[in-house]
């Protein structure tokens, strides 16, 4: 990082005989070039799980009865609710979000199903179940 060849900069500058400063410097900003192409290629691998396809499957907590159209929250956010279920549902139940129309999301009681955190492959792969 910067730290590193800044410390090498005043390394070379004030303690190295000159011939060794320039070796010094050298070898620091190749090392500081290797570095920062083996991140950038270690993270472009990664692709970023964004837009509403990513909360289908996630839970969320109910915060007004949902019987049929209700509120739930969802991370931090609260977000209008339509319950699929019949009997619809109560506050503080868990429940499980099937898809979004618009801004309103569509719930059910079905199991809570884990999905990986982390997408692999490219970026056009969908969390695995």
């Amino acid at each position: 990082m910067l730290i590193v060849l800044g410390a090498v900069l005043m390394l070379a500058l004030h303690v190295v005989p000159t011939a060794w400063s320039y070796a010094a410097v050298a070898a620091a900003v190749a090392f500081e070039v290797a570095e920062k192409s083996i991140l950038i290629r270690s993270t472009r691998k990664i692709p970023t799980a964004t837009g509403p396809e990513t909360m289908v499957g996630r839970p969320a907590t109910v915060l007004a009865r949902c019987n049929p159209i209700g509120r739930v929250r969802c991370g931090r956010e609260s977000w209008k609710a339509r319950c699929t279920d019949p009997r619809g549902a109560d506050v503080g139940e868990t429940v499980v979000i099937d898809s979004i129309e618009g801004t309103t999301l569509l719930v059910s009681h079905r199991p809570v199903e884990r999905t990986t955190e982390r997408l692999s492959g490219s970026a056009n792969a969908k969390p695995t179940r």
